[in-house]
């Protein structure tokens, strides 16, 4: 499965869409930016299990970070040797399914919950 992240001027990104994968699957990031990230790093966690990566602008997420849980992220910019760019990714809630692991960034679980809470006032 390949998602795409884009990596903007602004500090913050997320994921396009949230998507159902099987566990077995592997997730591809194919980031998008006109940065030169020669010198940067991936960091990513969930739960107990951390990791930093050298970038990648098609990036594979290991394995053991594909758990039921909240995945954090971010890449960092370094220029002789000091962070001078860093893109916080929103964190990510895998959710364990029948059909396998769902992945929507927190910010669309907000909106999808702040949506049910509109219409249930609005049947008040």
């Amino acid at each position: 499965m390949e998602i795409k992240i884009k990596l903007p001027k602004e500090n913050g990104v997320r994921l396009a869409e949230p998507f159902t994968t099987k566990e077995t699957d592997n997730i591809v990031i194919n980031f998008e930016t006109e940065y030169e990230l020669n010198a940067a790093k991936i960091t990513l966690n969930n739960g107990d299990i951390n990791g930093v990566y050298d970038f990648k602008k098609v990036f594979e997420i290991p394995e053991k970070f594909m758990f039921a849980g909240r995945l954090f992220g971010k890449v960092e910019m370094y220029v002789g040797g000091k962070v001078v760019k860093r893109w916080e990714i929103f964190p990510i809630d895998i959710t364990q399914t029948p059909e396998g692991l769902k992945l929507v960034d927190c910010l669309t679980a907000f909106d999808d919950r702040l949506k049910k809470v509109e219409r249930y006032q609005e049947i008040i």
